[in-house]
C-alpha cells in the first residue's frame, strides 16, 4: 500500500500536515494501555445483532486469490515453493505408502486482500495510542500492535455502494479531475440509498468498483485508486465504526486531495481514532445481490510481531 521511497520523501511533510486529532481521541478514550481501539466496541450483544440480519444463510467471500500476479505497490511480492521432504525418486513412508507435500512461501503480507494494524502506522514517532516509536519497533516483529492481538471478530457489517449512487459501475481516476475522491456526501447518500444506518462496532464496506482492475488493468490498479478524502474518513471514524473494507488497496484516494499530504486517512484510521481497515476487499457479489447489511466474519492469523496480515473475511445475509 505505502512505497518505500514515498514513505522516505514524505515524512517531514507528514509532521507538518498533522492534524489535532491524536489529543482529542488518544489514550483518554479506551485507556493508556489499549491495543485494540474501536474492536473494544465489539461484544456479545454486537455479535447477536450481527446474528441478526442473516436470513438466508447465504455466505460470500470477501477476498481476492492472492499469488505472483497479484499487482500492489513495490516491493510487495508473492512467492511460493513446493517440496515434497526426503521423498527424492518418490520414496513412501510405511505400508501405506504415505507421501506428503509441503511448501515455503516468501511473501509480503500486505498483498491480496490484507488487514491493516496499528504499528503499521505513524504520525512523526508516535503510533495509536501516543505509543512512541522506539516502544514499538524492532525487525525481529513489532513488540506492540502486533496482528497477533486481534480477537476473533463477528460483527454487523453495511455495505455503503458508492459507484452505485452515482450511477456507474467503476469510480473512475481521471488525471486532473476530482471524481475519484470519495466524500462525506457520497457516504451519507450511499447510506440513505441502503436504507440503512450506521452503529458503533461496525464493519463498512465501501464499494467503488476498482477491484476487477486487478485482472483487466493491473498497472491502472495498483497506480492510481478512488478513496476516501481525510474528512470522509473522519466522518466514518466518528460513527465509531470498528472496520472499514475497501475493493482497493490504498484506502485512501491516489492522487491525493491535497498532494503534500500522503495517505492521511491511513493515520487518520490507524493513529488517531483506532479503527482497523481491510483492502482488496470483493464486495462486487454482495452489491450483485442487493445486500446492505449482514453478518461480517473475520479470524487473522495470530503471526507474531506483524503489522499486516493476509485475510479471508466473509460474509453471511
Amino acid at each position: 500500500m505505502i512505497q518505500i521511497k514515498t514513505l522516505v520523501a514524505a515524512a517531514s511533510m507528514l509532521l507538518v500536515a498533522a492534524p489535532v486529532l491524536a489529543e482529542e481521541f488518544g489514550p483518554a478514550r479506551y485507556g493508556p494501555e489499549d491495543e485494540r481501539g474501536a474492536l473494544n466496541l465489539l461484544s456479545p450483544e454486537k455479535t447477536l445483532e450481527a446474528i441478526k440480519t442473516v436470513r438466508e444463510g447465504k455466505t460470500y467471500s470477501l477476498a481476492i486469490v492472492t499469488g505472483p500476479e497479484t499487482p500492489g505497490p513495490a516491493p510487495r511480492y508473492y512467492k511460493s515453493m513446493v517440496m515434497m521432504p526426503s521423498q527424492p525418486g518418490g520414496v513412501t513412508f510405511g505400508s501405506n505408502k504415505l507421501g506428503f507435500m509441503d511448501e515455503f512461501v516468501t511473501a509480503w503480507p500486505g498483498l491480496g486482500t490484507h488487514f491493516d494494524g496499528f504499528a503499521h502506522i505513524t504520525r512523526g514517532d508516535l503510533l495509536y495510542n501516543d505509543k512512541p516509536l522506539s516502544e514499538v519497533f524492532q525487525n525481529e516483529g513489532v513488540k506492540a500492535f502486533g496482528v497477533e492481538n486481534i480477537p476473533p471478530i463477528v460483527t454487523r457489517g453495511v455495505v455503503l455502494n458508492v459507484a452505485g449512487l452515482r450511477g456507474v459501475e467503476m469510480i473512475d481516476v481521471v488525471p486532473g479531475e476530482s471524481g475519484h475522491l470519495i466524500t462525506v456526501a457520497d457516504l451519507e447518500g450511499a447510506l440513505d440509498a441502503a436504507g440503512t444506518d450506521l452503529r458503533p462496532g461496525d464493519a463498512v464496506m465501501i464499494h467503488t468498483g476498482w477491484l476487477p482492475l486487478i485482472e483487466s488493468d493491473p498497472e491502472k490498479f495498483k497506480s492510481a485508486s478512488p478513496g476516501l478524502t481525510a474528512k470522509a474518513g473522519t466522518w466514518l471514524a466518528e460513527q465509531g465504526v470498528a472496520i472499514v473494507c475497501t475493493d482497493q488497496w490504498a484506502t485512501d484516494a491516489l492522487p491525493p486531495e491535497d498532494p503534500e499530504v500522503l495517505y492521511p486517512v491511513h493515520q487518520i484510521f490507524l493513529v488517531d481514532y483506532g479503527v482497523h481497515h481491510i483492502q482488496n476487499c470483493a464486495s462486487q457479489e454482495l452489491v450483485d445481490d442487493g445486500v446492505t447489511e449482514f453478518m461480517f466474519t473475520l479470524g487473522v492469523t495470530r503471526w507474531k510481531g506483524l503489522t499486516q496480515m493476509g485475510v479471508h473475511p466473509i460474509g453471511i445475509r
